[in-house]
């Protein structure tokens, strides 16, 4: 019988029946280790002890941002005609030569040896000092890397030409960021505070530098404190736009630094907080002592920063979930802590004692493992009577989703789904396509190039709206991953593209949802965020039931339209099964109803959760970084 799935998605030279063959047997592969894990796991319990916490909930609020002002300094970039030659060491010393180097200019030159040996007769004027170095002129003819001269022996080499593309630019060993304002002569302006007299490392060859203009520092406030070479911070945004200064908001990224060692204040214990969290706008954490002074950042940098402090009184049952041991012998099949299925979507948490009893969560926090419980429809929260066990039933919707998924993608693949079908056939049948970058008129993030790395950002971006299947972003935490991710967003958006953002953990998905927030895009972009409420902390206007209920008050009972209307739906590769669970929303309807599938921290991500948010998507974009710890190391 023809298979007309994979008639349509079969390579050059390949009979439909062959791809069918060698999917199946890359899949059943997934397909038998989810069978097994669901027949281990069905009708299991998993209990867990638990104790109260106790204490005040604290907020602290910073009562003005902090910004970063970035000097900069613009450059020209002094070239030498062909012939030049550094000198880079005296090689009977082994180092450079000194400033009191003296060659008589009588002697000549000698390179080579013997009979071959050449002469060379030199002026003073041949013979230059510059910043730290010494150069020479020798003329063309000549590919020296060692003369001999005046009883030294020297070691040179070519002083490069100017290039017209610098590729990297270094100071003092670090890279720095820059834009070209001329290329004939080379003309920059860097991201650093520079000095006459400086040298640069341009594609790795080093060149003298001739100020052009250089950041007036009277131009800058009188409450600033410097903390590194051309950089300062203060609490005040200045009202004017200053040529050779780049001012960034930089507040989430400076309360993200402070940990509770880094703060000081009437009764303050660094070893009494507990559930410490930092957002992009305020600190919480809780504390049995009731703090009564102010709180502020020890740090002599920033002195003017100051804080509003919000105390809540413990009103809150909230409970700490311990593992037992005892009565859970082996952790879950996944690997994962036997806590995990407490946290999982429309879980029912039972006394183990008397499973009548049985309680709904309020709240959680998944990294604190940690809930906030209540009996039936009740919003007030109860501890459960002392000396008892909490179970759960092990959720097994995700493997059956994933058991799902799998199926689908081998036995009736539409043909949108051809890139997927090909990460699983033979290698040798495969010829992933070559394609152009997409251009980019109008950046809404990336916006400076002046900023390190915004030009990587920019062309990865120009990629993977290109991409026919798959785009990948791998870089180390702090490389701006989650920025390029927005601007990819924006970009998709206004392509008129639907998104799917899906990611390992919540606070990822969160992250990128307050920066939506932040930088005041919900005029294009109508995020819908999938999950439990108390999943996501600080974006929970856009939480599914949250937007439902606005749906609902403006006489819009529909959950179907609900999901069709947004372009940006997102959670975890886990959370995101309930939009799939959802009987009132049909998303399987032939043919994929996202553009792209976005992947963050993609390295903690199985294959077979990764397929089952995927085939929901035409393409697919993978971000992560390749040296952090798989989900099963």
């Amino acid at each position: 019988m023809v298979n007309f799935y994979y008639e349509a998605l079969k390579e050059q030279g390949q009979s439909a029946d062959d791809l069918r063959d060698q999917v199946s047997e890359s899949l059943n592969l997934f397909g038998r280790y989810l069978h097994t894990a669901i027949r281990a796991l069905k009708n299991k319990e998993v209990k867990c002890r638990w104790e109260q916490v106790s204490g005040y909930e604290y907020q602290l609020t910073p009562k003005s941002k902090v910004y970063q002002w970035q000097l900069c300094t613009e450059i020209l970039i002094q070239g030498d005609e062909p012939g030049w030659f550094w000198i880079t060491k005296d090689l009977d010393d082994e180092q450079p030569p000194c400033s009191d180097f003296q060659p008589d200019f009588e002697e000549t030159i000698r390179i080579g040896k013997g009979i071959h040996a050449q002469k060379i007769q030199c002026s003073s004027e041949q013979l230059q000092r510059q910043g730290s170095r010494w150069r020479l002129f020798l003329g063309t003819e000549f590919e020296a890397k060692q003369i001999n001269w005046s009883g030294y022996r020297l070691e040179i080499e070519p002083i490069q030409a100017v290039p017209c593309e610098p590729q990297n630019l270094r100071f003092k060993g670090e890279e720095i960021a820059f834009s070209i304002v001329n290329t004939q002569p080379l003309q920059l302006k860097v991201r650093a505070e520079l000095h006459q007299g400086d040298t640069l490392q341009i594609n790795d060859n080093e060149y003298a530098i001739e100020l052009i203009r250089t950041f007036d520092k009277k131009q800058l406030p009188a409450k600033v404190y410097q903390y590194a070479e051309g950089r300062y911070w203060t609490c005040n945004q200045p009202k004017l736009t200053l040529e050779l200064c780049e001012i960034q908001d930089i507040t989430s990224e400076y309360l993200s630094t402070l940990t509770p060692d880094k703060l000081t204040g009437e009764n303050w214990d660094i070893e009494g907080y507990e559930a410490w969290q930092v957002t992009s706008n305020n600190i919480h954490w809780t504390m049995e002592k009731r703090i009564t002074q102010t709180i502020k950042p020890k740090d002599e940098r920033l002195p003017e920063l100051t804080f509003d402090l919000t105390i809540t009184e413990p009103d809150k049952k909230w409970i700490q979930l311990l593992e037992d041991t005892e009565e859970n012998d082996d952790r879950a099949e996944s690997g994962q802590s036997t806590l995990e299925h407490f946290f999982s979507d429309n879980v029912s948490i039972l006394d183990a004692n008397d499973p009548k009893k049985a309680y709904r969560i309020l709240k959680a926090n998944y990294e604190e493992k940690r809930l906030l419980l209540a009996k039936d429809k009740s919003a007030n929260s109860v501890y459960p009577p002392k000396d008892t066990h909490l179970k759960v039933k092990v959720e097994l919707g995700s493997l059956r989703k994933q058991q799902d998924a799998i199926t689908k993608l081998r036995k009736t693949p539409p043909p949108q789904l051809k890139g997927l079908i090909q990460l699983v056939n033979a290698r040798q049948q495969v010829q992933w396509p070559i394609f152009p970058p997409k251009p980019v008129e109008n950046w809404t993030v990336l916006t400076d190039l002046a900023y390190d790395g915004c030009d990587s950002q920019r062309q990865f971006v120009q990629k993977a709206l290109a991409t026919p299947d798959f785009a990948i972003l791998d870089g180390p935490p702090g490389t701006g991953k989650t920025t390029t991710i927005l601007e990819l967003i924006i970009q998709l958006v206004e392509r008129d593209q639907r998104v799917l953002l899906c990611g390992s953990t919540h606070a990822a998905i969160n992250n990128v949802l307050e920066r939506i927030s932040e930088q005041k895009l919900l005029d294009k972009i109508f995020p819908l965020r999938i999950g439990d409420e108390n999943r996501a902390i600080g974006v929970e206007e856009f939480q599914y039931d949250n937007v439902l209920k606005q749906f609902q008050k403006n006489g819009i009972d529909s959950e179907q339209l609900l999901v069709d209307t947004a372009n940006l739906v997102c959670g975890t590769t886990m959370g995101i099964l309930r939009l799939f669970r959802e009987e009132k929303v049909n998303l399987d309807r032939g043919i994929p109803p996202f553009d792209v599938l976005i992947v963050d921290e993609c390295s903690k991500t199985p294959f077979q959760e990764f397929i089952v948010p995927a085939i929901y998507a035409k393409r697919w974009i993978l971000v992560g970084d390749v040296r952090q710890l798989s989900p099963f190391t």
